[in-house]
């Protein structure tokens, strides 16, 4: 009885010696702080890195890259051990362009002997613009009312105050006129510069003639809508204006938009939300925007 006693003692143990040993990580890989670092501009490096462990061992690592549907394996190389810090550089195309994304996924396939298992996880990145329109604040001047010739209100603007002024308070102040409103019953309402041909001899020759600064303040058309005009918290589009030829912008009509530039180079847009009459006494109201 005492020696089946011990061989039952014994069969014990070999049954917890097998059962520890067999019960070997049956877990998938690991792959932690996947990353990727470097500018994300186009031609230029980033490096993909990460942290891949595994209990009984790790056996390869596969990294593919997406970018417009098209998918590319770059590197898949043998790994040992059960650490492995995982790393490649990777050059994107000077092809590329400003907001296409770029998705890394990182597959790791463990060294079970038995029952191989794969672990993998991905990192995006979106490309920028290397060198970006930097917004600069605006100021907004609204429902600014011009006069004509006839007018009770002022036909004279200055961009830098929002300032309307009568044809005697512009005459002291034409440094600051940078555009100047007119209409009568055969010119559609126009708004032009001080150096204009028509706004200073024949619409103002009096008052612009006595102008002691006249500022040849630039215009041109604009494809701005009225929507994205008033979306407007910054100079993000009025910067990108570059073609301003024109003295003078004619036949405005509500809900038309035209740009035009100071003499001290600020540019600006303006709205037309209203014109009053086809005579000499007619007005404009306008919503201007301008660079600080």
């Amino acid at each position: 009885m005492k020696k089946m006693k011990s061989l039952f003692v014994g069969a014990a143990v070999l049954a917890v010696a097998c059962f520890t040993s067999c019960s070997k990580d049956n877990n998938a890989p690991i792959i932690t702080n996947l990353k990727v670092t470097g500018p994300a501009y186009a031609d230029s490096t980033v490096e993909v890195t990460a942290t891949l462990t595994d209990a009984e061992g790790l056996k390869k690592a596969t990294l593919t890259i997406e970018t417009n549907g098209a998918v590319t394996k770059t590197d898949e190389h043998e790994i040992s051990g059960t650490s492995h810090d995982f790393k490649h550089t990777f050059k994107i195309p000077g092809t590329a362009g400003v907001g296409q994304t770029y998705k890394f996924t990182l597959e790791v396939l463990d060294d079970h002997k038995k029952d191989e298992m794969t672990t993998s996880t991905s990192a995006t990145i979106t490309l920028l613009d290397p060198n970006p329109v930097t917004a600069n604040p605006i100021t907004t001047y609204t429902a600014k009312l011009l006069g004509s010739k006839s007018s009770a209100n002022g036909s004279f603007f200055a961009s830098s105050t929002g300032t309307v002024y009568k044809s005697a308070d512009a005459v002291t102040n034409s440094d600051k006129v940078d555009f100047i409103f007119y209409s009568d019953a055969t010119v559609v309402a126009s708004i032009g510069s001080a150096m204009d041909t028509d706004f200073s001899t024949t619409y103002y020759p009096t008052n612009i003639g006595n102008f002691a600064t006249k500022n040849d303040t630039k215009f041109a058309t604009s494809t701005v809508t009225t929507t994205d005009f008033d979306a407007m918290t910054d100079d993000t589009v009025i910067g990108t204006l570059t073609t301003f030829a024109d003295t003078k912008v004619t036949n405005l009509t509500a809900n038309t938009v035209f740009a035009f530039k100071t003499v001290a180079g600020k540019k600006g847009l303006a709205k037309v939300t209203a014109v009053n009459g086809s005579s000499a006494s007619g007005d404009i109201t306008i919503t201007v925007k301008v660079q600080q």
